[in-house]
């Protein structure tokens, strides 16, 4: 079903002589669209044909951005309680890296042996976890012009 509606839209496209971007924008709509895409074909076949139209390639492109505006995406951003749950995964799996590092690096200084790779390893997850909670450049510099002028 989705290459007869990807065939559709691009006949639909060939004929249509419309701008680059606009074409792409009515691609990607379709490919976002989950499920069977036979309805959301129609529609953006229907949005081809009602832009070309038009005189103007911006007024072409401003028209597909607002059909494919109200189309689903196949991916949207996560709520802040996913997000939440997200960072605290990373934050919790950085530190188990870390402890682990830390733990293999004594061990292996215990013994007597070489640590080359652990210690890349710990000072590696060290620098992320600590990347983690400093302050972008950007904010810093804008707090510290507002602190000096």
């Amino acid at each position: 079903m989705r290459s007869n509606s990807v065939a559709q839209l691009s006949a639909a496209l060939a004929t249509a002589n419309l701008p680059q971007p606009a074409e792409t924008l009515l691609m990607q709509a379709l490919g976002g669209v989950k499920g069977d895409t036979t309805k959301a074909a129609a529609t953006l076949v229907s949005s081809v044909g009602s832009a070309k139209n038009l005189k103007s390639p911006d007024a072409q492109l401003a028209a597909v951005k607002t059909v494919t505006a109200s189309m689903p995406s196949g991916m949207t951003s996560p709520d802040q309680v996913t997000a939440d749950h997200l960072w605290r995964a990373v934050v919790y799996g950085l530190v188990g890296v870390l402890a682990i590092a830390l733990v293999g690096l004594l061990v292996l200084l215990a013994l007597g042996k070489t640590a080359d790779a652990i210690v890349t390893v710990f000072t590696a997850t060290l620098t992320g976890v600590l990347g983690l909670f400093v302050v972008p450049p950007a904010k810093s510099a804008q707090g510290s012009s507002t602190a000096n002028g």
